[in-house]
């Protein structure tokens, strides 16, 4: 809609340019919104991540994962639409310190990665 309107406002080659501006924008803002749950239960706690983990969203990633109480905790990250190679080296990492605390930190890894997650022992 936005590149029709462009293409009658202007030309031809500025409307397709600020339709496809537009559409890198919204793609942009939908792959780096990041959304934390945090439940906690007598178990333990359990974090789940929703939308897209990329390096726009590791403040906020690593915020949610330092906040969590000590004790054993599941990372679900099922929910997530885009895991980029920064945000899983950041859970990562926050799985290896949390068992070196001798706290049990589990990684409920994405559809499709199980197999890459299960090399570095985070599953």
């Amino acid at each position: 809609m936005l590149t029709a309107v462009a293409i009658v406002a202007t030309d031809l080659l500025e409307g397709v340019l600020i339709g496809l501006v537009a559409a890198l924008v919204k793609l942009a803002w939908q792959v780096s919104r990041l959304r934390v749950e945090v439940d906690r239960t007598p178990a333990g706690t359990l974090v789940r991540l929703h939308g897209g983990a990329t390096f726009l969203g590791i403040p906020k990633l690593r915020t949610a994962l330092d906040a969590l109480p000590p004790g054993d905790v599941r990372l679900d990250l099922s929910a997530l639409t885009h895991l980029d190679r920064t945000s899983r080296g950041a859970v990562e990492e926050w799985a290896r310190q949390r068992r070196e605390e001798g706290a049990n930190a589990s990684v409920d890894p994405p559809p499709g990665a199980a197999e890459s997650f299960a090399d570095t022992g985070a599953r």
